[in-house]
């Protein structure tokens, strides 16, 4: 048996607890709903980036 995707797996893991645990200590110092807004603005950029990227690619 191959051991390479359980190490994958866990590497993946790890980075996103660690991922985690960052931005949770870095925007734990505002209240619960702006962490909520500014965390919604960023995923917002980021899904506006992404979906330009694809249409780029896919003409």
């Amino acid at each position: 048996m191959n051991k390479q995707p359980w190490s994958y797996f866990l590497a993946g893991l790890g980075f996103g607890l660690g991922l985690g645990f960052g931005l949770g200590v870095l925007e734990a110092p505002d209240s619960g709903e702006r962490t909520r807004k500014r965390f919604a603005r960023k995923a917002e950029r980021i899904k506006e980036s992404v979906s330009a990227q694809m249409k780029k690619h896919a003409s």
